[in-house]
């Protein structure tokens, strides 16, 4: 690993403790959806540096009106998807809305509508 991309990191990883901060909304998407930053990389389509660039961009308002413009140049910026990251922002907005047991009860339904789902097939 290059001595960029360690700098990165290490920016990341304090990034993550600010919610001002899209790694913050990165660390609560990973938590709750359980999966691994190298899943999100994939869905994404970036290299780490991007992903570790993505993290350190300020979180756009998904309530204003230059939301789109805004996540189009840090998807560019950063050369990942503007797609997924949307839904990325989206969804942990939604998770973030949530709180503690909250949280735990939300997954519970998200489970059970997916297994109603699964046995209708």
């Amino acid at each position: 690993m290059s001595e960029k991309i360690k700098m990165l990191e290490l920016a990341s990883n304090k990034a993550a403790n600010d919610s001002g901060f899209i790694a913050y909304l990165m660390k609560k998407y990973l938590e709750v959806e359980n999966i691994s930053e190298r899943e999100i990389l994939l869905a994404l389509h970036c290299s780490v540096e991007d992903y570790y660039k993505l993290n350190l961009c300020r979180v756009p308002d998904i309530n204003s009106n230059d939301f789109v413009t805004r996540l189009n140049n840090i998807s560019q910026y950063t050369n990942s998807s503007p797609t997924e990251l949307n839904k990325i922002i989206k969804r942990a907005n939604s998770i973030l809305r949530l709180s503690g047991n909250d949280v735990e009860q939300y997954n519970y339904l998200m489970a059970a509508r997916d297994k109603q789902n699964k046995d209708k097939k």
